[in-house]
């Protein structure tokens, strides 16, 4: 708590990326995602393959998956971003899906007989009605995002990561003079000769 209350700029810069890095992945894996659940939705043998593919990802502990990504991509903001997109992936494809398979088949037979084409009445009829789904998955993957986010800043370069820690507490001159005293102490000691050869100087002159 003082550390937020002493240095307020790191916190709040610390803030910004960690809510930019979530809200890029979340960008990122909705665009993604949006296309992968309609096809889940209107194929079934593909959707139960892309399902079973993105569950197997979202079960893979986030420091391994972590470990991984760096053995490919390296330390960086690019290996936090898919990794994070990864895990969204799941959760965001289901719900897509799971809104799309419930709608109505009383809405899509009167959306054919007024001669919606299949895009359009994806647009106009099914998108609409299953936006409830949609939004709540984009909830739930917002907060895991968040909280995995923590995680993932782990793979980011150690030079921006060493400032999280904020600057050395300065030392005050009392501190800096027993510390020095203490170096002159312990490079005397082995020799035991510092003091009588200053002696020994002070009475030749």
């Amino acid at each position: 708590m003082n550390f937020i209350v002493r240095h307020p700029d790191i916190v709040a810069a610390r803030f910004g990326e960690h809510v930019l890095l979530t809200f890029v992945s979340l960008a990122i894996a909705l665009a993604i995602a949006f296309p992968l659940g309609v096809l889940t939705a209107r194929n079934q043998r593909a959707g139960a393959i892309t399902l079973a593919v993105l569950n197997v990802i979202y079960t893979i502990p986030s420091l391994a998956l972590l470990a991984i990504l760096v053995a490919i991509f390296g330390l960086g903001m690019p290996t936090a971003v898919v990794a994070l997109v990864a895990y969204a992936q799941m959760i965001l494809v289901r719900n897509v899906a799971a809104g799309l398979l419930g709608v109505s088949p009383a809405a899509l037979d009167a959306a054919d007989g007024l001669g919606y084409t299949r895009f359009g009445r994806l647009i106009r009829i099914e998108i609409p009605l299953a936006l409830p789904a949609i939004v709540g998955g984009i909830r739930i993957a917002t907060v895991s995002l968040i909280g995995i986010a923590t995680v993932a800043r782990g793979s980011m370069p150690r030079a921006r990561n060493a400032r999280l820690r904020g600057p050395a507490p300065r030392r005050s001159r009392q501190d800096r003079g027993r510390q020095s005293g203490r170096d002159r102490a312990r490079a005397c000691s082995p020799t035991a000769r510092c003091g009588s050869s200053s002696a020994g100087r002070r009475a030749g002159q």
